[in-house]
């Protein structure tokens, strides 16, 4: 069942306060990890499996021509320097998000919300380095504040502003992007890798993930 994101007043260090009516208490944010390691990776997100995105193709990341045309054109974190270019994008052929080949890019999770309605949670992904681009914008999410201002602009140029409430590493063995999507609806959950590269898969271990919500609500229960 889809239900609008509901919160408790918030105390914030780099954005304006928020303040929604609710009784949800959102959890601190986790300790800062580190800088993430240097070589190159592949993936961001793991195979998402039954429930998100079900019934939708898989072997193209073409728009569909009936989608609706606002989507996330851009996204920016004042308070860690990050302004970066969105692009939509849909599932690879193996189940997992497709992802540009670039740091400098974030992609936006068609097949889900759109950051600022209501419904699942909005997915934002973004690799944490390249061969080729080195380590990009999303690096820094590893040491973003609760309260920090997450910016999305509109494909219309309007913008939606959000306000970080957690962020956390996770083994990508543990992570459940069904269930996070699901439990944070109206949110926006950005992701990228983080913790121990491992060069003989080519992967990192671990996921950062860093969860927003609305600073203001447009739409009811």
């Amino acid at each position: 069942m889809r239900r609008a994101v509901a919160v408790a007043t918030l105390s914030c260090v780099a954005a304006t306060c928020l303040v929604v009516a609710a009784a949800v208490t959102w959890p601190r944010p986790a300790p800062d990890f580190g800088a993430p390691a240097k070589a190159s990776r592949t993936d961001v997100v793991p195979p998402i499996k039954a429930g998100l995105g079900a019934g939708v193709a898989i072997e193209s990341s073409a728009i569909d021509d009936q989608k609706a045309p606002l989507e996330p054109a851009s996204i920016a974190v004042p308070s860690l320097g990050v302004d970066m270019p969105i692009v939509p994008m849909g599932l690879n052929p193996q189940g997992g998000l497709a992802l540009p080949d670039t740091s400098l890019e974030a992609v936006w999770y068609r097949h889900g919300s759109v950051p600022g309605e209501p419904g699942d949670a909005a997915l934002i992904a973004a690799h944490v380095d390249n061969r080729k681009t080195g380590l990009g914008p999303f690096a820094k999410l590893l040491s973003v504040e609760s309260g920090a201002r997450v910016s999305i602009t509109m494909s219309d140029a309007t913008t939606v502003d959000f306000a970080v409430v957690r962020r956390e590493r996770v083994s990508k063995q543990d992570v459940n992007f069904e269930q996070i999507m699901e439990d944070g609806a109206g949110m926006l959950v950005l992701v990228t890798c983080g913790g121990r590269f491992d060069a003989t898969t080519g992967h990192y271990e671990d996921n950062v993930i860093v969860w927003a919500v609305p600073t203001e609500l447009s739409w009811t229960q």
